[in-house]
Order: C-alpha cells, then structure tokens, then sequence
C-alpha cells in the first residue's frame, strides 16, 4: 500500500494557505468556521495546523467511526507501509519507537490514533458522516455541506483531506456477478469467512497484493492444499519486507537528519523519473520493470 499522508506539493499548499489565514484572522480579528473532510493523516495534519494558528472552531467530517483513513479501512493479512516507517510519521510528532522498519496496519493506525488523543482532536469529530455535497452561497459567502443522511453543515472554508486510496476498484468481468463463490476485495477484507481448503484468485496484483507477508499470510491462515493463483494484465515487482527496526539505535538520529536535509523534497524530485542508481541493478530486470 503506499503512503497515504499525502504529497510534498500538497503539504506545501496547506501550510501556504494556513499561514495566509492566521495573518488574516489576527488582522481581521475574524474566527472562521472550518471544515475538514476526511480523518486521515491529511486531515488530522490540517487540524493541527489550525490549532497552531489559533484556529478551533473547526470540524472534521469522517465517513467511517474513527480516525486513520486508509489505514483504518484496510485491514487485509500483512498490510503495511512501503516507506520506512521513521520517515513516515509527522515531521511535529515524529515516532522514534516503531517497531519495524515498515509498520503493519495495526501499529500506523495506533500512531494516528494517539495524535488524535494527545492533541485534543477528538472533540472535533462527526463520524459516520458521508459528505455528498458541496455548495458555495454568494451572497454570504459560506459554504453548505451536506451530508448523506440529509444533515447540511455550514463553514466559512473547507479543507479537502479525503485521500487517494479510499474507494476499492473492482474490476469489470463479465459474470463477475454471477459467480457463485465467496468474493471480497482487499480494501474490504472479510476476517469471518474461513480459507481452509479453497482455491483462492488473486485478481490484479497492485500493492495490496504486492506485500508478500499478506498472500503468506492467506496461506498460513489455510490449509496446506490450499492453491493460489494470481491474475494479472502487467507485470509487477514483488519484494519482501523483511527486518525488525526494534534493536535499532539510529531510528531517531536518522529521522531527524530525512526533515532537516531536504528528503522530502528529494522525494518529490524523484517522482515520475527513474534513475539507473535507484533501480535494479540487472540491465534485463530493470528494463523489464
């Protein structure tokens, strides 16, 4: 799964914006009403933000009955990030103390949970709270949302945190729906239903399925007859995460050196290009990827 705290660009944008509305609000004298969409790390990231301006009248919409996002929704065997996770913690509340060197879901989800405890965002909350709507009035200048079950909230601004990975893509096969197995996708994995002795499908083989621990995990979970076959339209690089960051020393040491020399802007520099020194070393491989 990747990260899902969200880009360099967008990060740069809301402390943009953050910082034009605390020099507003202290020379307008002018509280606004904020709604932030979404209890991911964007927008638990953008409810402190709001705090540090001075801003508290804010409201954080959340579809689901906690906060985490993503790594509240995903919950399927061996779910993880795939960026070290020393790097993957809030540059003002960075966690020295993970476990491995690539979190599972449970351990990020426990993180994100505490930022909500320790900074007092809790009280902020509407969960199970679907937004389907957004309308801006002119002649007052405020926003009305509304909300699946009718309900219509009004702000002055509005803070989109919603994410990238939070609707599950299920494929179009023809008799996908008349298949009379049991089917379920990662993003929604189902923990009741028991593989012992089936033949399992993998349709795609995205990041979720790319962690290898996960389809380990199938396996473990079932019995040794078990058969797993992966369906596919491309091809795809596999690795395994392997390692345990618990004996380490330098976790902390390394996470402050990645937010005081620029590696966030390295990483955003080095998205959408590929250099021969980050890839695979074999010529056939690399060129294959």
């Amino acid at each position: 799964m990747k990260a899902g705290a969200g880009s360099d660009e967008f990060r740069a944008q809301n402390d943009t914006v953050i910082r034009a509305l605390t020099a507003f609000t202290r020379t307008a004298q002018w509280t606004p009403r904020v709604a932030i969409l979404g209890a991911g790390p964007g927008g638990l990231n953008s409810a402190y933000k709001l705090q540090q301006a001075g801003i508290d009248t804010f409201t954080i919409y959340e579809r689901q009955d906690g906060v985490g996002g993503v790594w509240r929704q995903n919950t399927y065997p061996g779910a993880a990030c795939d960026v070290k996770t020393h790097f993957y913690s809030f540059s003002w509340e960075m966690k020295k103390d993970w476990r491995k060197p690539y979190a599972n879901q449970p351990e990020i989800l426990e993180y994100l949970e505490h930022v909500a405890d320790k900074y007092g965002l809790r009280s902020h909350l509407q969960l199970n709270t679907v937004i389907t709507s957004l309308e801006w009035n002119e002649g007052d200048a405020t926003w009305s949302i509304t909300a699946g079950d009718g309900r219509v909230f009004e702000a002055d601004l509005v803070i989109s945190a919603l994410g990238l990975f939070n609707e599950a893509r299920f494929p179009d096969i023809p008799g996908r729906a008349n298949f009379k197995g049991t089917t379920f996708h990662s993003w929604k994995w189902n923990h009741d239903h028991d593989l012992t002795g089936e033949r399992v499908a993998v349709i795609g083989t995205g990041a979720s399925v790319g962690l290898s621990q996960g389809r380990r995990a199938v396996h473990r979970r079932a019995d040794p007859s078990v058969r797993e076959g992966s369906v596919r339209r491309q091809t795809s690089t596999v690795a395994h995460l392997v390692g345990n960051g618990a004996g380490r020393t330098d976790l902390p040491r390394r996470q402050d050196a990645h937010h005081a020399n620029g590696g966030n802007e390295r990483l955003r520099a080095q998205s959408g290009a590929r250099s021969k020194a980050s890839s695979v070393g074999d010529a056939r491989l690399r060129d294959g990827v």
